[in-house]
């Protein structure tokens, strides 16, 4: 299931010129490009700062579906959500890992049926420790080792737990 790039994007002053065409006539200019990275670049720390607050939403919305304090329909809506949202920034702001967490994450959250199976909300918070050790260490892009590992460890744990419904 190895879709996760663990590539440092993060690292590559030219990751957004990777992504357009450059040269002929409806090509987006040096300039412009070097503009929107400058734009990137500054919101990347907006980013962080949006990620605890994601981190603590996540914890909020795992409370409530352990307590048994929402419908556990609507709490997997929420929690798929935020993680949705945190996937698809994750990687324009330089944060790869904190994508393929989320990606992780959703496709789990989409393979849940009610009522919940055992471990299920455990593997949940699997991924919002990770993503809580993402923030902790600032690892941005793929992660590095650390990031490879977190992978891993939450890969195995999905497997694992595939295998035991």
């Amino acid at each position: 299931m190895a879709v996760l790039n663990g590539e440092n994007e993060a690292d590559d002053p030219d990751r957004l010129k990777s992504k357009v065409k450059t040269g002929g006539p409806w090509a987006v200019t040096g300039a412009v490009l070097d503009k929107a990275q400058k734009s990137i670049d500054d919101l990347s720390d907006q980013f962080a700062e949006q990620l605890a607050v994601d981190i603590a939403d996540m914890v909020a919305v795992h409370g409530q579906l352990v307590g048994d304090d929402c419908d556990p329909s609507e709490c997997l809506k929420q929690m798929f959500h935020i993680a949705h949202n945190l996937k698809g920034n994750g990687g324009t702001f330089g944060f790869d890992l904190v994508t393929d967490i989320n990606y992780l994450l959703c496709r789990f959250i989409e393979r849940l049926d009610l009522p919940l199976p055992p471990q299920s909300t455990e593997v949940i918070y699997l991924h919002i420790n990770a993503l809580k050790a993402v923030q902790a260490q600032n690892l941005t892009g793929g992660g590095g080792e650390v990031g490879k590992s977190l992978l891993n460890g939450l890969e195995q744990v999905i497997e694992k737990w595939g295998q035991s419904k």
